[in-house]
């Protein structure tokens, strides 16, 4: 299954099938039909070159600078959605920090809880969850892979007209996606809200990788 995210509208002639090898747009390549997509399991093509920091906190700003880049400029809160998630998981990895360092220690500080950022589940900005759609039918403001389900999560207020807004979520539902909507004072609660996000099996992400990893970058010629 592929999910193109980040644009507005499917790439005008491409076709569902096609080759997701090297798409020329930000596209999700889904692949286990029960699993999650995490951030350490999609490339991220950023500007020029990886970002200069490669350490776990170099990859997780760039990461986070990434996905901001790919909402519109006009839809501040998906962006403030986007921040406070990020800024959840670090609250997150540093209230288990225990918990993690009891995990890792069998690798006498090859690796630091902070590692498993990038295994937490990743929020894909204007994501298509559905096929190609006239006026981005199939789009969410922001959407989830989470055990082999989709969560389309749709700002409140609504940027779309009241009967546009209306066909997308329909359209969402049809294809089997759940529809959740957010407003602004949500995001404002912090971790309270985004816990909700994340079902309780997926919040503790570090245990479900063997090992930590971080990003995937490839580089893209502007």
């Amino acid at each position: 299954m592929l999910v193109p995210f980040g644009i507005d509208d499917w790439p005008e002639g491409f076709r569902e099938g096609s080759d997701p090898a090297w798409p020329s747009f930000p596209c999700a390549v889904i692949e286990d039909s029960a699993g999650t997509l995490r951030m350490n399991r999609q490339r991220f093509a950023l500007p020029a070159v990886p970002p200069q920091d490669m350490s776990v906190d170099g990859q997780f700003d760039a990461l986070l600078d990434h996905l901001l880049r790919l909402c519109p400029t006009w839809d501040q809160l998906s962006r403030s959605f986007l921040v406070g998630y990020f800024e959840y998981l670090r609250e997150h990895i540093a209230r288990h920090r225990l918990e993690i360092e009891t995990r890792l220690a069998v690798f006498e500080g090859l690796f630091q809880p902070e590692h498993f950022l990038f295994s937490a589940p990743l929020p894909l900005p204007r994501a298509h969850l559905t096929g190609p759609a006239p006026e981005g039918a199939g789009r969410a403001d922001i959407a989830f892979r989470l055990s082999g389900r989709w969560i389309a999560l749709m700002g409140s207020p609504a940027r779309l007209m009241p009967a546009h807004a209306r066909a997308v979520r329909q359209r969402l539902a049809a294809a089997g996606v759940e529809v959740r909507e957010f407003s602004a004072a949500q995001v404002n609660t912090g971790a309270s809200f985004f816990a909700t996000i994340i079902p309780e099996e997926e919040r503790a992400f570090w245990k479900r990788e063997t090992l930590p990893s971080g990003l995937a970058f490839r580089r893209v010629d502007l």
